[in-house]
């Protein structure tokens, strides 16, 4: 039979095709809440030891617990205040005050008075060896002992540092207090020692602090007194010197410089006065001059109003007379002789108006030196009160100062009379009644149930990944592979026992299962019997050595001649050879068991494959197509390195072995992918080793079935 008979309508699945399905196929219901039952008794064992792994993990962690009692005491630490005032010597900080109560002098004192030392508990010197010490020191994995006195010491004051807690509540004044131990007195006892230890620790600190604070004043007190001395007697020696006085009025040289300058202004008014007269004077004509004082100047304003009389009475009589009459002439020589009197009495006042402002000039620029003069005295009397001033004012201020300082000193001599902090236990330290932790049993329930969903978890999860065939079903469509059943485990002693896999006993049931497999295989043959028949599998340990030979023995229950061809290199089957070393003929090469009558046909050395070559083959065909014989053939795995291809014309019917639970579904297309070219065109698939037990607990649709079967096989 060559490639063409296999259709023209064959095609290689494509590997997308070949997907498998879902490995649990559930009924039409939505949800199915039996199937982690199911799982839990499909997997029962896996579940049982990865909980017992879990647990024992566990175990060390939940044997170390022991109860621990915690014991708390809430304290309420405010500032002393004396008089209204708050003396502490720097600003009460209340986070400060947590970390005093939790110094390490503090745990040091609560160890001395309680001598937790000497408790195993917090001293690990007096601890008993761990229960795997010994084993350890056995094996030499144990540590070399240290000296006792390198870190005893730190590591108590650690412990018991790490069983005492310290902390505020809230943004409130109250901190508190807490002891973790074993022993509930104890845990009450350390933390009463803590806080009374803080006490008096923290008012010893805060008087000496209130001293140092104190002290530290005074001297500068003292240096401040000094300074007010020095500053003192610099006052004194600078009034001497400077001649001032601060506070008395005005200076001398301030009185005098303000006479000058009134001096100054009169003299000014003067000199503006006399260049007025001076600039009334330089005119000659009376008329144009204009009126001037009479009293700076009354025998001119006389002789000008004489003038101006006598100009009237002339113009009069000239009007009335005309020039020449006499009187007119008389009166016209009377003005002019009085106009020239004008004249010479101008000439007079202006020399004396000159006279009298050289002399106010004069004095105007005396005046004006003497007032530079002083204003340079005013200038350094000046500087010297102000100088003063500052001297008297730093006087003052360092007065000022010892004196706010008399205050202070004053008021921490009176704090030194009372607490730094005032230390209010609200509530004191009392033994608990319940411990912090639950019991072991607790825990180890804990462990278990927690180990057991854990178990569970990676249960599920292992058959979600799971990929081994357990129905046929579970292959793609595109596979095209013919169910041809199931086939039952075989218990170990049956299956050492060839006669006893047809038997019709309670064993027989495995006899039943091969005839109806049997039977599908000459159904899918057609009208034609069975002739050739080549039985393999993926890999070995398969089955497919026990069921080749279960089918043989059905088919020689049946009267029939039974031939089986080994060609499986792990069988080891071995056959006669001829005279001289040569391998015998055919007919000589096969060998009869006498207890089944099964003919068998394998080569003369074991260890080798063996496929019949094309002479074989056509004998072989000769007496199937005769109807003397079925020829099954058992051939080697499909993945194994010696069946690479098979060769052509072996078989057309093929029947593959799959392991029930053990098979990858990947190994089947591979294997199927590689049967289809060794001219294998009808390939059936039988699921071999089921336990139905098991296989009824996977909730398929089919699950009933097998349930029966399993009761069935048992019975």
């Amino acid at each position: 039979m060559n490639a063409d008979s296999r259709g023209s309508g064959f095609k290689r699945p494509a590997n997308d095709a070949m997907a498998p399905p879902e490995p649990m196929v559930l009924d039409a219901a939505d949800l199915d809440f039996g199937i982690l039952f199911r799982l839990f008794r499909r997997r029962f064992l896996s579940i049982a030891a990865l909980m017992l792994l879990f647990t024992a993990l566990t175990l060390p962690f939940i044997l170390s617990l022991e109860h621990r009692y915690t014991a708390f005491a809430q304290v309420l630490v405010t500032p002393t205040v004396v008089s209204g005032i708050v003396t502490r010597p720097e600003e009460f900080d209340l986070d400060k005050e947590v970390q005093r109560i939790a110094a390490r002098a503090n745990i040091e004192t609560a160890i001395d008075r309680l001598q937790l030392d000497r408790l195993p508990e917090f001293n690990p010197a007096l601890r008993p060896p761990a229960p795997g010490a010994q084993l350890r020191a056995a094996l030499g994995l144990a540590a070399p002992p240290r000296k006792a006195t390198d870190t005893t010491g730190l590591m108590i004051l650690s412990n018991v540092s790490g069983a005492r807690s310290v902390y505020r509540i809230g943004v409130s004044s109250v901190i508190q207090v807490a002891f973790a131990s074993r022993d509930p007195e104890l845990a009450a006892a350390v933390v009463t020692e803590i806080v009374d230890a803080y006490r008096a620790r923290r008012n010893d600190l805060g008087k000496e602090e209130l001293r140092a604070a104190r002290d530290w004043l005074t001297q500068r007190r003292a240096e401040l007194e000094q300074r007010l001395e020095t500053a003192q007697g610099e006052l004194r020696s600078f009034r001497e010197s400077a001649q001032v006085a601060a506070g008395q009025g005005p200076s001398e040289a301030a009185l005098r410089l303000e006479a000058l300058t009134a001096r100054q202004d009169d003299l000014q008014a003067r000199r503006a006065a006399l260049r007025d007269a001076m600039a009334a004077v330089e005119t000659p004509d009376p008329e144009t001059a204009g009126p001037t004082s009479e009293e700076q100047f009354p025998l001119l304003s006389q002789m000008l109003r004489d003038l101006a009389a006598k100009e009237g009475t002339l113009a009069n009589l000239r009007q009335v007379y005309g020039e020449n009459y006499a009187a007119v002439a008389a009166l016209s020589s009377e003005t002019r002789a009085l106009r020239e009197q004008i004249a010479a009495q101008v000439a007079v006042n202006r020399a004396v108006l000159t006279a009298r402002l050289g002399f106010v000039e004069e004095e105007t620029g005396q005046v004006s030196r003497l007032i530079d003069e002083t204003r340079q005295t005013v200038t350094r009397d000046s500087a010297a009160e102000a100088e003063l001033s500052t001297m008297t004012d730093e006087v003052a201020g360092l007065g000022t100062t010892i004196a706010e300082l008399d205050g202070q000193i004053q008021a921490l001599s009176t704090q030194l009379s009372f607490n730094a902090v005032d230390i209010e236990v609200l509530t004191p330290a009392t033994e608990p009644l319940w411990p912090d932790t639950h019991s072991k049993k607790y825990y180890l329930a804990i462990a278990i149930v927690s180990s057991a969903l854990l178990a569970l978890t990676l249960v599920a999860f292992r058959e979600l990944l799971d990929t081994r065939v357990r129905r046929l079903a579970e292959l793609a469509p595109a596979l095209k592979l013919t169910d041809a059943g199931m086939l039952p485990k075989l218990s170990a002693e049956r299956r050492k026992l060839p006669g006893g896999l047809g038997t019709g006993d309670a064993p027989g049931f495995y006899g039943d299962a091969v005839r109806q497999l049997l039977a599908t295989i000459e159904a899918e043959s057609g009208e034609r019997p069975l002739r050739r028949l080549l039985v393999t599998s993926t890999r070995a340990g398969e089955g497919k050595t026990t069921i080749a030979t279960a089918l043989a023995l059905a088919l020689r229950a049946r009267g029939q001649r039974v031939l089986i061809v080994t060609c499986d290199t792990g069988t080891g089957a071995t056959v006669p050879a001829a005279p001289g070393g040569e391998p015998a003929d055919l007919a000589a090469r096969i060998t009869r068991d006498p207890a089944t009558g099964i003919e068998r046909l394998g080569r003369d050395r074991p260890g080798v494959g063996f496929f019949p070559d094309p002479a074989e083959r056509a004998a072989l065909d000769a007496l199937a197509e005769a109807g003397e014989v079925t020829v099954i053939l058992d051939a080697p795995p499909v993945l194994s390195g010696a069946s690479a291809r098979l060769p052509e014309g072996l078989s057309d019917t093929c029947l593959i072995v799959i392991r029930w639970s053990r098979t990858p579904r990947r190994l089947v297309e591979l294997a199927v992918e590689r049967l289809r070219p060794g001219d294998c065109t009808r390939v059936l698939a039988v699921v071999n080793a089921v336990d139905y037990r098991r296989q009824a607990l996977y909730g398929t649709a089919d699950a009933p079935v097998f349930k029966e079967l399993a009761k069935a096989s048992a019975t």
